[in-house]
This record gives C-alpha cells, sequence and structure tokens, in this order.
C-alpha cells in the first residue's frame, strides 16, 4: 500500500492547526474527589464540562496547558 505524503502532510497541518487554536481554551478540572476536562464556553471564563465530572462540587480548580490555574 502506497502512502500519499502529500495528503498526509495536509492533514497533520489541519490537527496541528486546529490544536494550537483550542488548547488555550482546554482545562483540566480537579473537583474534589474528581477531575476531568471543561472548554473555555464564554469570553468572561465560564467553563463547559459534563456533570458526572462536576458531582456534588462546589468548589475546584482548572488548569490550563500554558500552567495558569484558576480556582
Amino acid at each position: 500500500m502506497e502512502v500519499d505524503r502529500d495528503a498526509l502532510d495536509a492533514y497533520s497541518r489541519v490537527v496541528s492547526t486546529v490544536a494550537a487554536e483550542v488548547t488555550p481554551h482546554v482545562a483540566s478540572l480537579r473537583l474534589g474527589r474528581g477531575a476531568g476536562s471543561g472548554v473555555v464556553f464564554t469570553d468572561d471564563g465560564f467553563l463547559l464540562t459534563n456533570a458526572h465530572v462536576v458531582g456534588g462540587s462546589r468548589t475546584g480548580t482548572a488548569a490550563f496547558a500554558d500552567g495558569t490555574e484558576s480556582g
């Protein structure tokens, strides 16, 4: 099977570009005993995640790829 290197290079560029755009908006969430991920959903910093990530927690920490944290 022959590999189309031009197509793979184009695909790789698209994936890299998308990752660079979305990574700053993705957070690692630590909430009480649970953990998960969330996405910054609004300009003022609201995060979107799943209910099972939050559970009954009322506080937690969001850590971003650039090393910043918010709690």
